[in-house]
């Protein structure tokens, strides 16, 4: 994977010049070796013997600073109050703190709660707790519709899809909701 970082003159002609990138994937549960090790074991001509060093389930909430009554708008602000418990099987990846401020032309995501748990329920059952006792003040976030979406009975079942939300809609939303921006 790379991106053209530049042109440059070269030789009597503009060239290309790439910036090679790795990417790069954080996962709950994990292999205990790095991308890169593996890569330059690859390269070498070396046998890549990997095993898991966690085994279960892990289920991740994103949060981000958006109304969800407002069709998702981004909610640029400070936050005044952010809480998030820190759990056994709960990993908390943000990239922001109290009283940092959310600026309107970048990404609003804020951060990532990971629960992990020995199968799905109980994952999901982690998530659930740490959500229940999260807060967010200062700017609109969707942290209360993501934790009506982990503690509704049907997203607990296997057989949930893409249409979740929409049918759902009347017990994720505060107030009547038109579809308008959610496929």
């Amino acid at each position: 994977m790379s991106s053209i970082s530049k042109l440059i003159w070269f030789d009597g002609k503009f060239v290309k010049h790439s910036n090679a990138k790795i990417p790069v994937t954080t996962h709950a549960i994990h292999y205990g070796t790095s991308i890169f090790e593996g890569i330059r074991a690859y390269w070498n001509g070396e046998k890549l013997n990997i095993k898991p060093i966690s085994k279960g389930h892990a289920i991740e909430a994103r949060i981000y600073a958006e109304n969800p009554q407002n069709g998702f708008l981004p909610s640029p602000g400070r936050i005044e109050k952010l809480f998030i418990p820190r759990k056994k099987n709960i990993r908390i990846d943000f990239g922001y703190t109290e009283g940092n401020k959310v600026p309107p032309n970048y990404d609003s995501m804020l951060g990532k709660v990971i629960a992990k748990g020995n199968d799905r329920k109980q994952a999901i059952s982690n998530l659930a707790g740490v959500l229940k006792k999260s807060h967010i003040l200062g700017i609109e976030s969707n942290l209360h519709f993501v934790r009506k979406i982990i503690e509704n009975p049907s997203f607990k079942k296997p057989d949930i899809g893409t249409d979740f939300i929409k049918i759902h809609q009347d017990k994720l939303f505060l107030a009547p909701y038109h579809m308008l921006t959610i496929y």
